[in-house]
């Protein structure tokens, strides 16, 4: 049996969601990135992180969510946006 359509409100709300979660796991591996950078391993920046994390969700949803390095950067200082 099919189902309802679901409404834009919704679509929205989850592709939301989506980029929250992704941002959250993108922050979490700049800040790791960031101990490696302190401790003078080798690191990469908040955009080659923001690239990877995009590509990942891309390969597993086959939906692509745009992530904002400079958002990254400032989530993992601790500002809001």
């Amino acid at each position: 049996m099919v189902g309802r359509p679901k409404s834009d409100t919704k679509k929205c709300q989850e592709a939301s969601k989506a980029k929250q979660k992704l941002q959250a796991h993108a922050v979490a591996a700049y800040k790791e990135e960031l101990i490696k950078k302190v401790a003078g391993l080798l690191s990469c920046g908040a955009q080659a992180v923001c690239n990877k994390y995009m590509a990942l969700h891309k390969q597993e949803t086959r939906k692509e969510i745009h992530l904002n390095h400079a958002t990254i950067i400032n989530h993992s200082n601790g500002k809001c946006t």
